[in-house]
């Protein structure tokens, strides 16, 4: 995995959250989170978040 590029993660956003909340790119860099609704969506390929509300499964606090 790599890190995604900074200008790309300050351009998204929850799609769950109603006011779209900034996000962040797990540790593992394998994921998207959102720590808002407690979410995280996978990035495929390495590269290409899947920011789609069924892809969405629970951080584990």
């Amino acid at each position: 995995m790599s890190k995604l590029p900074e200008n790309l993660i300050l351009t998204l956003a929850c799609p769950l959250c109603k006011d779209r909340p900034k996000v962040i790119q797990s540790e593992d860099e394998k994921f998207i989170e959102c720590h808002k609704c407690n979410q995280k969506f996978p990035i495929t390929d390495g590269k290409i978040p899947q920011l789609l509300s069924e892809e969405a499964q629970p951080l584990k606090k």
